[in-house]
């Protein structure tokens, strides 16, 4: 059941992408599945801080850099990386070496910060954000805001809706029996509401991979906070930050500019 949800490719999609090489750091580090690759894309101008990026299930970070590269140019530093399996990186992929993995980089990426200063935000994909929000709670670093792009309540939901779309008379009993063979350490749904930042989902209302009701099951389980939002847009799965309809990045970034730093890099900033 788990190798449906990962579709990665080791073939490099980037050289038709206008990268400024000059201002990415082409990385490797070690992880308990293996060696991870990733890209650091550093910021132009006054820094503001690191986004980390969860890319989603297909490709590799060639092709996903898209989607955040254009946050370079807003202050943030963006570190994107690719998952066991998938580009550069080692192993094979499975939901609990990427969550281990996911835990791992989460503390790298709070080394990086302690080091450069700034916030720290987390941006999960689709799939990506499935890992984001699992290992947040579990990694143990104090993330400043989370932004999750079409993502999805669960794995066992995702998988439901792709076999019974139309219907919900067996779709309900399918997702159970799903939940005995997809690991629960593994959802959004499990983990959301133990997130102690502030999180703004995006989801385009004709996204036909993810369906928007997905994601609102994972947004109605977050505690009742006003720094959360559930933004709609008119566009299909993860189109927004890559073609910025609607004037996504705009919104993204006045949003992550409401952001407050944690305590401890307040008093750092004295």
């Amino acid at each position: 059941m788990e190798k449906h949800f990962f579709e990665p490719s080791h073939a490099d999609f980037s050289k038709d992408l206008n990268l400024d090489h000059s201002l990415l750091d082409d990385l490797f580090f070690d992880s308990s599945e293996g060696r991870i690759h990733a890209w650091l894309l550093k910021a132009k101008g006054v820094r503001k801080g690191l986004v980390l990026h969860f890319h989603g299930n297909a490709m590799n970070i060639t092709t996903h850099v898209t989607h955040v590269d254009w946050l370079i140019n807003h202050g943030f530093d963006v570190l994107t990386w690719d998952y066991a399996g998938y580009g550069k990186s080692g192993g094979t992929p499975s939901f609990k070496g990427i969550y281990n993995q996911s835990i791992e980089v989460l503390q790298k990426a709070d080394q990086m910060r302690a080091t450069n200063g700034g916030t720290l935000v987390v941006l999960g994909q689709s799939l990506g954000g499935t890992f984001a929000v699992s290992s947040m709670p579990n990694a143990r670093v104090s993330v400043d805001a989370l932004v999750l792009d079409c993502v999805f309540a669960s794995p066992k939901a995702i998988a439901a809706h792709k076999f019974f779309q139309n219907n919900r008379i067996f779709r309900t009993p399918f997702e159970w029996l799903l939940g005995t063979m997809l690991p629960a350490e593994v959802s959004i749904a499990r983990w959301i509401s133990a997130i102690d930042c502030p999180v703004v989902f995006m989801h385009g209302i004709h996204d036909s991979v993810v369906p928007m009701d997905l994601g609102l099951r994972a947004y109605h389980q977050l505690a009742d906070r006003e720094s959360n939002e559930f933004l709609r847009f008119e566009a299909g799965h993860c189109e927004v930050l890559r073609s910025n309809l609607d004037g996504a990045r705009e919104k993204l970034v006045s949003w992550l500019e409401l952001v407050p730093l944690t305590a401890d890099e307040s008093d750092q900033s004295l």
